[in-house]
């Protein structure tokens, strides 16, 4: 049950910019006492006005490059932009219904 509860944070650390105490509270089980206590101290913010949970946004993936062979180019600057070729353009598919 932990790492459901863990995961269903993740979730709407990724999904929301805010979401009510009762809503959050149902999705991971917890009262909605339990549930704001959770979310502050997983350093989350609390409005007890509103009623609302403000999540902290994970920070982003970060990608790492290995070089796997010796054609591994030095930079990415030396890769073909995508944006700079020309479109590939195919003539329209023929429709022949006689055949």
């Amino acid at each position: 049950m932990k790492s459901t509860r863990r995961r269903a944070y993740g979730l709407v650390a990724q999904a929301y910019t805010s979401i009510s105490a009762e809503d959050f509270a149902s999705f991971v089980g917890y009262s909605v006492e339990e549930a704001v206590k959770g979310v502050i101290s997983h350093g989350w913010q609390a409005d007890p006005n509103a009623r609302m949970i403000i999540p902290q946004k994970p920070d982003p993936p970060r990608f790492h490059w290995f070089q796997t062979s010796s054609s591994w180019p030095d930079s990415l600057t030396t890769w073909p932009s995508l944006r700079t070729d020309p479109p590939l353009l195919l003539p329209p598919p023929s429709f022949n219904l006689h055949s």
